[in-house]
C-alpha cells in the first residue's frame, strides 16, 4: 500500500487525508458541484424513470 498522497482533482497539490481526493475544502467543494450539476459522470446505461411508478428501470426492463 503506496502512503504516496495523490494528486487534488482540482488543482494538483497533494491531497489531504481530510479532504481525500481533494486538498482543501474549497477543492472538496468545487468537486462535489462537478459531481452534483453532472460535469462527471460514471459510465454506464442510461435510466429511465417509468411514470407514476416512482422507481426508475432500464431500457433492456421486461414487463
Amino acid at each position: 500500500m503506496s502512503t504516496t498522497p495523490g494528486k487534488c482533482p482540482i488543482c494538483g497539490k497533494p491531497s489531504h487525508p481530510k479532504y481525500k481526493p481533494a486538498c482543501s475544502s474549497q477543492c472538496s467543494y468545487i468537486d462535489l458541484g462537478r459531481w452534483l450539476n453532472g460535469t462527471y459522470v460514471v459510465p454506464g446505461e442510461e435510466i429511465i424513470p417509468v411514470a407514476g411508478s416512482g422507481s426508475p428501470h432500464s431500457e433492456e426492463d421486461e414487463y
